[in-house]
Order: structure tokens, then C-alpha cells, then sequence
């Protein structure tokens, strides 16, 4: 069942970007990001006042969480401004895949099996082809500056792949407390970059921004949820496919061609979960 609890917020947050990909087309991204934060603050904070403890533990490990996750948005957001962005989403996919791998075994103590070991090396490839395009490519982004952005998707990888660990040591009796106070610190970490003109974005526009972050919220509750059954390593294999969501809803929905090699990483990320898959059911 953890599994599939895993694919469903994969699904939440995978939703979360392609509708942030259609706003950030016309407004920032920071103030995107503050504005998904806010959303999913308010809608977890209802939902934990009914349905959730409120412990040290959730406040603790939701505010790095927080951090973690404003740590990610803000590297990310400066690396796009620095370098092409073809190359560093998928670089920063990658680092959150390879910085959890590192973290879950070094400081979890967790061990893979050989089908996590499969699902790691289906991912990190499937990442980087679902993801790479050349729209953005420029000649400019080869200058020094430029390159520059390399360092900014890494650290930005980290920062995501502490926030998805830190959630991780959250139980899931205190999973909407944990989110809720995940959202609150992002958001206001995030708010100083997001100024000077924050209400630039319309009412209608921020409400989008506001759904997006429910709907993240709603994945990062499950994905606490669902971590209780398996490794944290393989939740994380599960949620990093989130780019399957917004490339198959660009083909659907905005009727977007997909090339080859876009096909052959949607295949290498349906086999990443499918062995992620077998693997769970084996264990029971």
C-alpha cells in the first residue's frame, strides 16, 4: 500500500509543477513559490487542527523541512537565472535523487535492495530525459556566468532532498502538522525574495498559485504517510518521477509534440516504478 500512497503524491506534486510551469510563464517564480506556500499552509493548518498531533517532533522536523524546501526553491530559481534552464532542472532532479541516496544511508542507515539499486539507475536518466529540452538552449548560457548556475542546481538538489529526508522522521499521526509548519517557514523564508512587488499577481492568478500549494501539501502529507511502510529512499525514488505528471499533461492538455527522447525517459520512469513496485510487493 506504501507504495502506492507514494505514486499518488508523486501524482499531487507533479500537478503542483505543471500548474507553476503554466503561471511562471507570466510572473515570477518567487512570488509563484511565496503564494504556494501560503496555500498549502492554510489548507494542511485546517486539516491539522481535526486530524493531527501537534508535537515537538512535527514542529521540529516541519520547520528544517521548511527551510530545506525554501533552500531548494531559491538555489533552483537562481540557477535558471544563471544558467539554462534545459540543464538545470534535470541537474537538480538528479542531486536530490543522488543527495537522498547519500543522506538515507550514511545518517539513516538504511541498506537497498536490488530493486532500489534498479530503481535509482532507471531514475536518474529517466529525470534528466523527461526533462531536458532544448527551447531554452542559447549560445550565451556557455559563458562564464553561466555556467555558474552548475553549483546553484546542486545545492538546490540538496536543499530538496533535505526537505523529502527531514519530512521522512516525521510520524504519520503528525504528518499535517509537519506540513502545515513546512509551508509556514518556506514561505516566509522565501518572502524577502519574493518582495518588493508580492501583490503583483492577480487574485485569480494567486488563487492558482494557492491550489498548487494544496495540492503539494496534500502530496507531501502522503508522502510522510507513505514512508512508514518502506525505506525513505524509495519514497523518494517514487516522488522524483513528479516530471512524468507535467510532461504527460503538456501532451494531453496543451496538445505539446514530445520528442524521442522525452518517450524514452517516460519509459525509464514507468520502469523505475514498476521495479520500485515489485520490489514493496516482494517484502510483504
Amino acid at each position: 500500500m506504501s507504495i502506492f500512497i507514494s505514486i499518488i503524491a508523486m501524482v499531487c506534486l507533479g500537478l503542483t509543477h505543471f500548474i507553476n510551469g503554466m503561471l511562471s510563464r507570466h510572473f515570477d517564480v518567487k512570488k509563484i513559490s511565496f503564494f504556494t506556500h501560503i496555500g498549502g499552509f492554510l489548507i494542511v493548518l485546517i486539516a491539522a487542527f481535526f486530524y493531527s498531533n501537534f508535537t515537538f517532533n512535527s514542529f521540529y522536523w516541519g520547520a528544517l523541512s521548511g527551510i530545506a524546501s525554501a533552500w531548494g526553491a531559491i538555489f533552483l530559481y537562481r540557477g535558471m537565472s544563471t544558467g539554462a534552464i534545459s540543464a538545470i532542472v534535470p541537474l537538480s532532479g538528479v542531486s536530490m535523487v543522488i543527495f537522498s541516496l547519500i543522506i538515507s544511508t550514511l545518517f539513516l542507515g538504511e541498506r537497498i535492495d536490488l530493486f532500489s539499486s534498479l530503481g535509482v539507475a532507471f531514475s536518474i536518466p529517466a529525470i534528466i530525459l523527461m526533462t531536458w529540452s532544448n527551447n531554452h538552449y542559447n549560445s550565451n548560457y556557455i559563458t562564464k556566468p553561466k555556467r555558474s548556475g552548475v553549483s546553484q542546481a546542486i545545492l538546490s538538489g540538496l536543499g530538496f532532498a533535505c526537505q523529502l529526508v527531514t519530512l521522512g522522521k516525521v510520524s504519520s499521526s503528525g504528518a499535517l502538522a509537519a506540513v502545515a509548519v513546512s509551508m509556514l517557514v518556506g514561505a516566509t523564508v522565501i518572502f524577502p525574495y519574493a518582495k518588493p512587488s508580492i501583490l503583483e499577481l492577480s487574485r485569480g492568478q494567486a488563487r492558482k498559485a494557492m491550489f498548487a500549494g494544496a495540492t503539494s501539501a496534500l502530496g507531501l502529507v502522503l508522502y510522510t504517510m507513505a514512508k512508514e511502510g518502506q525505506l525513505v529512499i524509495v519514497s523518494v525514488l517514487i516522488v522524483s518521477m513528479y516530471p512524468l505528471v507535467p510532461v504527460m499533461l503538456g501532451v494531453i492538455y496543451l496538445q505539446e509534440k514530445i520528442s524521442s527522447i522525452r518517450i524514452l525517459g517516460i519509459a525509464l520512469s514507468l520502469s523505475s516504478i514498476t521495479v520500485l513496485t515489485l520490489g514493496s510487493i516482494g517484502n510483504f
